[in-house]
């Protein structure tokens, strides 16, 4: 299997199909890579991802920009720039922008959520 390359400066944000307000890059799905979904999100001011959970999938999300608080079980955390969590399968978790800029971030799925 050859390696490829993403510029993801050159692909468009998309709404997220869950939630308003939140902005979504697919880099890598099952069909490009065998063991990981790979997505850069964006989580615009004033947004929040609502209470979910994935039945099968591990989520990791590293923060690259703007700050929030991770709802996790029946923890929350401080998020910012650096932050970094893994959320197991079966775990409800919410994330909510508590900035006046933009909370990104890069998310992996394992295995593939798309």
């Amino acid at each position: 299997m050859a390696g490829r390359s993403i510029d993801s400066n050159t692909l468009p944000w998309n709404p997220h199909r869950d939630f308003e307000n939140v902005r979504i890059k697919t880099l890598e799905t099952r069909a490009s890579h065998p063991g990981i979904s790979l997505h850069v999100v964006r989580v615009e001011v004033g947004a929040e991802m609502t209470l979910h959970m994935h039945s099968k999938e591990t989520e990791t999300l590293y923060v690259t920009g703007g700050k929030g608080i991770l709802t996790m079980g029946h923890t929350q955390a401080a998020c910012s720039v650096g932050f970094c969590a893994s959320i197991p399968p079966g775990t409800e978790h919410a994330l909510r922008n508590t900035s006046d800029t933009p909370l990104d971030m890069v998310t992996v799925f394992s295995p593939p959520l798309v």
